[in-house]
């Protein structure tokens, strides 16, 4: 009974990884398929090292249709102030209302986040709550949310549990 729980539960938790994985992916790349909103490109990349570097990369694609605002995350080491990781992408109006534009500091780096809804209007990096509020555009919603990271909560918690059961 405990390994045939366990593989269940070992299962749901590959999904939501993958569910996650295919969630990120699809920040940046548009597929065939899917339609474009021709008034907004935004400036997009994945995990560079250095806003330069992520500026440089950024293929010049329209967002897709449903993807109307632009998201910067710059995460910098909070003593040196050396950026660590640059994340560019076209996202949901949802994934990105003012609950979760600034800056949040732990373990020695410090992440911010802007939001903006003009072409190319997260071309420069968030690097405290007073540029992460100027780079965010007033049309960006105060709308409800779920909290930052709530995937990568609910799968370490799903995770934990499962070790619980095969104690």
């Amino acid at each position: 009974m405990k390994a045939s729980l366990f593989s269940d539960i070992f299962v749901l938790v590959a999904l939501l990884i993958g569910m996650y994985a295919c969630k990120v992916s699809s920040h940046f790349v548009v597929t065939a398929t899917e339609k474009t909103n021709h008034g907004l490109t935004c400036w997009t990349c994945p995990e560079m090292y250095s806003n330069q570097e992520c500026n440089d990369w950024a293929p010049d694609i329209p967002c897709p249709q449903n993807k109307t605002t632009c998201a910067t995350i710059h995460r910098f080491n909070t003593s040196s102030k050396v950026s660590i990781k640059v994340t560019k992408s076209c996202v949901f109006p949802l994934d990105c209302d003012k609950s979760v534009v600034g800056c949040i500091t732990r373990e020695g780096s410090t992440e911010c986040t802007s939001c903006c809804t003009e072409s190319y209007c997260n071309k420069h990096i968030p690097t405290d709550d007073r540029s992460a509020s100027q780079l965010t555009s007033n049309s960006i919603s105060s709308a409800p949310s779920l909290p930052r990271n709530s995937g990568l909560y609910l799968t370490l918690i799903v995770y934990c549990l499962s070790l619980l059961i095969c104690i």
